[in-house]
């Protein structure tokens, strides 16, 4: 009997028809069904998930586990912990995996000493890769294409699972903090490009962009826990030939300090100053915009609420303030 290789462990809230589509793409996996196991965690959905995840029949072991909702970080642990697998896999429940994703990995994995692989995880129809500007370099840890050894992730601990706010749904940077742990324990790391997920295109509405400018509420609670590393390694972008430290935090920064800019125009009764300030603020919006949605949120349809963008630097710093007196950490501000 062949020991199991690969515990694919897919935390999920209240999105069974992803799920399920996630699961079919798992079913057309060529690596054999035999070596892996699926392990669903329901975080307390409502809308028959666990149900049909029970009922479900597939060529692989699939064994569901339900808990009250306590976040995808705690889901992942419940996960881990059930597993068996050499190496626990980490997908979310709206990417699909490429037919030959498990059997790149294993070819990876099987015949190495590497701890953690990081996969490649693109827009679906497309080669767009979902972290476009990360630098080559930098590894993201975010866990809809990660593999880690189980035995390592067992001894760290897990998924810090504070970073998770019942109350407004939001989660963010638990997997920059296990990355950051991995990384001060010396874990041997690699990429495969060739291991390809695909992901939903990502905010496709401006609700969609305030709740993810929220949720930098959690950056002061990773810069406590890792001042040094947050400040080498979260969101090092390649703009163009530059690469730019943080630059959606000096964005916002830089539009508050032009509104109130405009604002001291309007009260000396100067119109150039509002003008000028209001032009460089709707740049910032459109910068915005892109980072979001990328080109195709310049379209003639779309183009519209470039002006709902002009807000959202407001959102993040306001989060950002948040986080920082629940934290009791402000050096993420500088």
């Amino acid at each position: 009997m062949n020991a199991v290789f690969f515990s694919i462990i897919i935390p999920t809230h209240n999105r069974k028809e992803m799920l399920r589509q996630c699961l079919d793409a798992l079913a057309r996996q060529i690596f054999p069904a035999e070596k892996l196991e699926v392990i669903v965690i329901d975080d307390g959905s409502n809308d028959g998930t666990a149900e049909y995840v029970r009922a479900a029949q597939f060529r692989f072991p699939l064994h569901c586990r339900t808990i009250e909702n306590s976040g995808p970080s705690y889901a992942r642990n419940c996960g881990a912990l059930l597993a068996s697998g050499k190496f626990l896999v980490f997908f979310e429940d709206d990417i699909s995996p490429r037919d030959d994703a498990l059997q790149k990995a294993h070819a990876h994995l099987a015949t190495s000493d590497v701890d953690v692989l990081e996969g490649k995880t693109v827009y679906q129809h497309s080669n767009d890769e979902v972290r476009r500007f990360d630098t080559p370099e930098m590894y993201s840890f975010i866990p809809c294409n990660l593999f880690i050894r189980r035995g390592l992730f067992q001894s760290l601990g897990g998924y810090d699972v504070r970073f998770f706010d019942k109350a407004s749904g939001l989660y963010f940077r638990e997997d920059a903090d296990l990355g950051f742990r991995l990384l001060d324990a010396g874990c041997r790391l690699q990429k495969a490009d060739d291991v390809v997920v695909e992901h939903p295109r990502q905010f496709p509405s401006m609700a969609a962009c305030y709740r993810h400018a929220r949720r930098y509420t959690f950056d002061p609670l990773l810069y406590k826990k890792h001042a040094k590393r947050f400040r080498k390694n979260i969101e090092v972008k390649k703009i163009l030939s530059l690469t730019v430290h943080r630059p959606q935090h000096y964005a916002a920064l830089g539009a508050l300090c032009i509104f109130f800019v405009c604002g001291s125009g309007m009260l000396i009764g100067s119109w150039r100053i509002p003008i000028v300030s209001g032009l460089l603020l709707l740049l910032i919006g459109a910068l915005y915009k892109y980072k979001y949605q990328g080109a195709t949120g310049f379209t003639v349809r779309r183009i519209g609420n470039v002006f709902g963008f002009v807000l959202i630097p407001f959102v993040y710093v306001y989060s950002l303030l948040i986080g920082c007196f629940r934290y009791k950490s402000f050096g993420v501000l500088r």
